[in-house]
């Protein structure tokens, strides 16, 4: 219960996240993440692993700027790239 309580106090924003989904048409899966997660490579294999996703199976992509899966550091440094879009 003390984790659920240390995350209840943050905005969703405050930490890097993301989420795994399965196409059962295609038959792969999809690993969503923000791109803080996304740029060390030693965090997507430990996810991959511990997710028991094969590497030939699953595309690896963040969604978006616009998307869920973007922390405070993330949306901030797209915001000062596009100022202008106000």
């Amino acid at each position: 219960m003390l984790v659920v309580a240390v995350i209840i106090g943050y905005a969703k924003e405050a930490h890097p996240r993301g989420r795994v989904v399965y196409n059962g048409k295609t038959q792969r899966f999809a690993l969503y993440a923000d791109r803080c997660i996304l740029k060390i490579e030693s965090f997507v294999k430990r996810i991959m692993k511990a997710m028991h996703l094969m590497t030939n199976q699953t595309d690896v992509a963040t969604d978006g700027p616009d998307g869920h899966y973007n922390c405070a550091r993330c949306l901030e440094a797209f915001s000062d790239h596009h100022d202008d879009w106000d």
